[in-house]
């Protein structure tokens, strides 16, 4: 009990020792500070890449262009969380567990549909083909053959 008490004492408005994300130390920082660091330090929404493919055509968008946002103070508050949730024995288990061995918590992200919607639309121009019937038609002697073709269309 003195060691939950002195740990909980010793980390008010800190994150735990040994907690990370994705490889970035959080602990004893503040929720705000540790929300700054995940902004400088984690850019996959920016940098990234997701590949779109249909057939043989390729698409690299990145994950912002398809709404994905990281959200750092979520993620920050998730890194402050840990070590602090539950009944007295599962955080006493939790604290005891961030001393031997580092937590890893994962990071939050947004997804805002509309912003899928408008470049999935985007894409869709380049990808749509209107299904075209075969045709026969008689032009004086001559017989005139039109292929048809299949169509497709991104359901957004």
């Amino acid at each position: 009990m003195a060691f939950n008490l002195g740990i909980s004492l010793f980390f008010i408005g800190r994150i735990m020792p040994g907690v990370s994300m994705n490889g970035i130390p959080l602990s004893g920082m503040t929720v705000e500070e540790a929300a700054a660091t995940i902004t400088s330090s984690y850019r996959f929404p920016e940098t990234g890449n997701i590949l779109l493919v249909d057939g043989q055509n390729n698409w690299p968008v990145k994950p912002m262009q398809l709404g994905f946002y990281l959200d750092p103070l979520a993620s920050a508050n998730s890194a402050y969380n840990a070590g602090r949730r539950g009944g007295l024995m599962q955080v006493l288990l939790q604290r005891v567990n961030v001393f031997k061995q580092s937590v890893q918590v994962q990071p939050s992200f947004i997804f805002d549909q509309k912003t899928a919607v408008n470049a999935l639309n985007t894409l869709a121009v380049q990808i749509n083909q209107p299904v075209q019937e075969a045709n026969i038609s008689i032009e004086g002697t001559q017989v005139l053959v039109q292929s048809g073709q299949s169509g497709r269309v991104l359901d957004v």
